[in-house]
């Protein structure tokens, strides 16, 4: 049984896995466990949806004294987010940092170290 000669000489390789993302191959970046908080104790229902989790709404879970919180994993960076409080979409009032966001009023910002 004759081999082709091409085959012998070319080694056998696995394709590279790539980082998919504008840094075109860098190093993964790793996530850092981001801590939200808000004091609500009359609310039934309270979420968060900002830039990090593509404005989907995610619950957070509420304690005994009417503060609801969720740790997120997000990557380091700056993002923008709201949380949503019985259906109402509000700042987060501990925050200072805000930009205008583009359906009126403004939204929060998070700066991720």
């Amino acid at each position: 049984m004759a081999l082709d000669k091409d085959a012998q000489k070319k080694p056998a390789t696995r394709p590279q896995a790539r980082e998919s993302g504008a840094t075109g191959g860098a190093a993964r970046t790793r996530k850092k466990a981001h801590k939200f908080t808000i004091d609500a104790p009359v609310a039934l229902d309270v979420s968060i949806a900002g830039s990090f989790n593509d404005w989907m709404p995610q619950a957070l879970k509420r304690n005994t004294k009417g503060v609801w919180s969720i740790s997120v994993p997000v990557s380091p960076g700056t993002y923008e987010y709201k949380f949503v409080v019985d259906s109402e979409w509000l700042e987060d009032p501990l925050s200072a940092d805000r930009v205008p966001s583009p359906f009126g009023g403004f939204n929060s910002v998070c700066v991720v170290p």
